[in-house]
């Protein structure tokens, strides 16, 4: 009987800790993606230099901040979301 529910229990947290473990591995990605993604915005910005420095600078903090933020809110939101199922699955 102790063993049974052993097992079971090992068994359903098995499944919550690969559920948690994907989702990171997904919002992972999304941060490597933005750090690529502004790698190469960098390195096409600096082709252009006849043009003035601090404009092709403030687009590309702009663009990198702004694309940061979207990452960041799709993680964050993700990680409350797993965090809640955690505390609800368990304390239940």
């Amino acid at each position: 009987m102790i063993e049974e529910d052993w097992g079971e229990d090992l068994k359903e947290k098995l499944i919550i800790f690969s559920k948690l473990l994907v989702c990171l591995l997904i919002d992972s990605g999304f941060l490597v993606a933005w750090v690529a993604i502004s790698w190469i915005v960098g390195k096409i910005l600096d082709y252009f230099d006849g043009w003035d420095p601090l404009i092709l600078h403030i687009f590309e903090y702009t663009l990198e901040g702004s694309t940061f933020i979207a990452v960041f809110i799709y993680i964050a939101y993700d990680i409350g979301i797993m965090i809640k199922k955690y505390i609800k699955k368990f304390n239940s």
